[in-house]
């Protein structure tokens, strides 16, 4: 279900604290959800909302989403200190 907030839900506080949620379960409770997970959090990646990119980046990498991390860097230059913050925590635990 959080994945499917993740893509799919129209309510933006929804979709930016199910991606903060997937993050903190973590690997083992999403299992062989995990591609659909990664990819969910890497559309939030470009959002327009800044919360929503910044909880999107730091699970990518408490997910340790190694495939995401090109798009994370791309977060290191964005014009929200939080989201550079995030992006840059998030490429420690991805590299």
């Amino acid at each position: 279900a959080l994945i499917e907030r993740v893509q799919k839900d129209e309510n933006s506080d929804m979709r930016k604290l199910s991606a903060k949620a997937l993050g903190l379960i973590g690997p083992k409770a999403i299992g062989t959800h995990m591609p659909a997970a990664v990819a969910g959090l890497k559309e939030g990646l470009t959002s327009k909302n800044t919360e929503f990119r910044e909880y999107a980046a730091r699970s990518l990498g408490q997910l340790k989403a190694r495939d995401a991390a090109d798009a994370v860097r791309r977060l290191t230059v964005d014009p929200d200190q939080g989201v550079r913050h995030a992006a840059n925590e998030a490429l420690k635990l991805l590299e």
